[in-house]
């Protein structure tokens, strides 16, 4: 994933009600007696936090109580939909020129 969410997803990540959390769903606490509201300890915390979503993005969904599984299945069914909602009209990707080979410069 290397930190980036695909655009089809950033609206359900990042809208409102999306699946990242709010700022006020996020707090900070250590009993160590730095006085930064983030020490070294929940900074530390916060990467290793990172660094395993990192490795298992999976897991933000549990963190979240959503089962990965169902919500495939429902994005997969809800793009299909909209796929087939589009099947009758003209695709932008066919090739109307005849002559493809002047389209990349080749002379016949």
């Amino acid at each position: 994933m290397l930190g980036n969410i695909p655009p089809e997803l950033q609206e359900l990540f990042c809208d409102e009600d999306g699946l990242f959390p709010t700022p006020n769903e996020i707090s900070f606490s250590c009993s160590c007696p730095d006085w930064a509201i983030m020490c070294k300890h929940v900074a530390a915390a916060l990467y290793g936090v990172g660094a395993r979503l990192d490795e298992q993005p999976l897991l933000f969904f549990e963190l979240r109580g959503i089962d990965p599984d169902k919500f495939i299945s429902v994005a997969v069914e809800n793009r299909v939909e909209e796929m087939l909602a589009n099947e009758n009209k003209p695709s932008r990707r066919i090739i109307t020129d005849t002559n493809a080979l002047g389209l990349f410069g080749i002379s016949e």
